[in-house]
C-alpha cells in the first residue's frame, strides 16, 4: 500500500492509522510508483507461444505451491527462499478500485499499489507472533520452454481470518533443474468491502 511518503525500496512512512491499514494485510504489501507496475505488467506477460504442460512438469510446479504454502504457514524461511531466483524477488500488487476507494475515504492521498520482496515477506512472517496462512484455488500453469507463468486466485488468513483476497500471477524459470519463481504480481480485494466469491 502506499502512504503519502515513500522511498524505492518500498518501506512506507506515513500516519500511525495508514501504518495500522498496512499492517493488517499480509506482509508484502508496500508502496510502488503506478508507472513501474504497468511497465512491470508488459514485460512478465510478454511470453513466447504456449507449450502443453507435461505430467511431471505440473507435478514440479504444483510441489513448488505446496511447498510455499506450508513455508508461511511453518514460518520456514529457508524452504521459502529456496523456491525464488533470488531473495529480492519483487511482491507487487495492487488494489481494486472498491478497496482503494475504502481507504481513501479517510485518507484521500492514498494510493493502492504495493511492492515488497521475497525476502521481506517472509521475514516478516517469521517475526508474526500471528499465524499466516495463503489459500490457493483455481490454479492455471503455461510453459513456453524454460518460462512458465502460474496463476491463482488465493485468499490470505491471519490466525484464521481472511484480510484480502485476489488474483495472484508468478513468473517462474527454469535453471539449473529447478523452478523458480522470479516475481509476483497480485489483486488486492478486502472481504469486508467486495465479499470473496471463491473461498468460505
Amino acid at each position: 500500500l502506499r502512504c503519502h511518503v515513500q522511498n524505492r525500496q518500498g518501506h512506507c512512512r506515513g500516519s500511525k492509522s495508514q501504518r495500522k491499514i498496512m499492517n493488517e494485510l499480509r506482509p508484502d504489501v508496500r508502496a510502488i510508483n503506478r508507472v513501474f507496475f504497468e511497465a512491470l505488467l508488459l514485460t512478465t506477460f510478454s511470453l513466447p507461444a504456449i507449450c502443453q504442460v507435461s505430467n511431471s512438469e505440473q507435478s514440479e510446479l504444483d510441489s513448488i505451491l505446496i511447498r510455499f504454502r506450508n513455508a508461511i504457514v511453518t514460518k520456514d524461511s529457508t524452504a521459502f527462499n529456496k523456491l525464488f531466483f533470488d531473495r529480492g524477488v519483487k511482491f507487487i500488487g495492487i488494489m481494486s478500485q472498491k478497496t482503494e476507494d475504502s481507504i481513501k475515504k479517510k485518507h484521500s492521498d492514498f494510493q493502492g499499489v504495493s511492492v515488497s520482496t521475497s525476502l521481506r515477506f517472509i521475514n516478516q512472517i517469521c517475526s508474526s507472533a500471528k499465524n499466516h496462512e495463503e489459500t490457493f484455488y483455481n490454479e492455471t500453469i503455461r510453459i513456453s520452454e524454460v518460462i512458465a507463468t502460474v496463476s491463482f486466485d488465493y485468499s490470505y488468513q491471519i490466525d484464521k481470518k481472511m484480510v484480502q483476497w485476489g488474483h495472484e500471477t508468478w513468473t517462474m524459470v527454469f535453471v539449473e533443474g529447478n523452478w523458480l519463481i522470479s516475481d509476483v504480481v497480485f489483486s488486492i480485494h478486502f472481504p469486508a468491502v467486495e465479499p470473496c466469491p471463491f473461498a468460505p
